[in-house]
C-alpha cells in the first residue's frame, strides 16, 4: 500500500500565507515516521509525491445532520445547501458544503465552512504541487474505535469525535454541558465509552447520573506534544467517508479546468471509402460557448 502522510494545517500568527504544519506518515495504518513540524514552505520540500490527506481547523467547519430526499450523489449534494439553508446564519452564495455518509436513521453527514476559507485552503494546497487525496476538519484525524467516542483538549480547546465523519469544536470550560447535550441527541444510541486524552479539568461529575452508569469514561494521560495529530503514531483515524474536496474543488473539477478548451474528437466516417481503422482524431480549441460540428462525410 502506498504511503500516505495526514498534514495538519493551523493558521501561522506570524504569517498568513505559511501556516504551521504537522504532519506524520502512515503505510498500512501504521505510523512510519515520527511528527514532524515546520511552517508550510519548508513542509512542501520534504512531502515529496506521497499521497497527503490534509486537516484544517475544525473549529470552523460545522458536521451537522440533514434530510434529504431520495437520489443519486450529484442530486444529493445539489440539494444539500437548500436543505440547511433554514438553520444558517450566512448566506448559502458565501458556504461551502460538502456530503458526507449516510446515516443508519437516513440522515446524512453534513459539513459547512466558509467557501472563503476552504478556498484559501485548496488554494495554498493545490499551488504547492501536493498529491491532495482528501481536505478534512482536524476533528477526524482523532482515532476512534467502534462503539466509542474520543476527546482530546488542547490548551482550551477540547476537539470531539463522535463517529467516522462526526464530531464538534468548543472551549473546555463548555465541555461537559454540550457533551450532555450530545448524549441527549443521539437518545439510545449512547457510545459504549468516552475516551478523553488530557482535559484535567474535566468533571464528569456534570454528567447525568444516569449517563455515567451506562457510558464508560476512560481518561488518558495529557499528550507529551500537546497536539492532536500525537495519537496518529498509535493508531489510523480510519476512514470518514467524507471530503471537503465537492463541487468546484472536486479534482474531476480541477481537471476539467485544465482541459476544457482543448477536445479530442474520435469518430469514424460514414464514406464506404473508410474503414474501421480509418480513424480521426480532431483537436479543437473551444473559445466560448458552443461546440463545433460534427464531423462530415466522406465524399464521393
Amino acid at each position: 500500500m502506498d504511503k500516505q502522510i495526514h498534514l495538519r494545517l493551523l493558521p501561522n500568527p506570524a504569517d498568513d500565507s505559511n501556516p504551521i504544519a504537522y504532519w506524520v506518515t502512515l503505510q498500512d495504518g501504521r505510523a512510519i515516521s515520527g511528527i514532524k513540524q515546520s511552517d508550510f514552505s519548508t513542509a512542501i520540500e520534504e512531502l515529496g509525491a506521497d499521497n497527503v490527506i490534509a486537516y484544517i481547523p475544525g473549529i470552523d467547519i460545522l458536521l451537522t445532520h440533514v434530510s434529504l430526499p431520495s437520489g443519486r450523489k450529484s442530486q444529493l449534494r445539489n440539494a444539500l445547501p437548500f436543505a440547511l439553508e433554514e438553520n444558517l446564519i450566512d448566506d448559502i452564495e458565501n458556504l461551502h458544503c460538502a456530503l458526507g455518509p449516510q446515516l443508519m436513521n437516513g440522515q446524512y453527514i453534513a459539513a459547512v465552512s466558509s467557501d472563503d476559507k476552504i478556498q484559501y485552503w485548496h488554494q495554498l494546497l493545490i499551488a504547492s504541487g501536493l498529491h491532495l487525496q482528501a481536505l478534512l476538519p482536524d476533528t477526524l484525524l482523532i482515532p476512534r474505535s467502534v462503539g466509542s467516542w474520543s476527546i482530546v483538549c488542547e490548551n482550551n480547546t477540547a476537539h470531539v469525535r463522535t463517529a467516522d465523519a462526526d464530531g464538534f469544536v468548543c472551549q473546555k470550560d463548555v465541555l461537559a454541558f454540550l457533551l450532555q447535550k450530545e448524549f441527549d441527541n443521539v437518545g439510545d444510541y449512547l457510545p459504549q465509552s468516552v475516551e478523553i486524552y488530557g482535559c484535567p479539568d474535566f468533571d464528569e461529575n456534570q454528567l447525568s447520573g444516569a449517563l455515567k452508569d451506562k457510558v464508560q469514561i476512560v481518561h488518558h494521560p495529557e499528550l507529551s506534544s500537546g497536539n492532536l495529530i500525537e495519537l496518529l503514531l498509535n493508531k489510523s483515524p480510519g476512514s470518514s467517508g467524507l471530503n471537503l474536496l465537492q463541487g468546484e474543488y472536486a479534482p474531476s473539477s480541477r481537471l476539467l479546468q485544465r482541459i476544457r478548451p482543448w477536445y479530442c474528437l474520435l469518430y469514424t466516417s460514414p464514406s464506404p471509402r473508410d474503414c474501421k481503422v480509418d480513424l480521426v482524431c480532431r483537436l479543437l480549441l473551444e473559445k466560448g460557448g458552443g461546440g463545433g460540428g460534427g464531423g462530415g462525410g466522406g465524399g464521393g
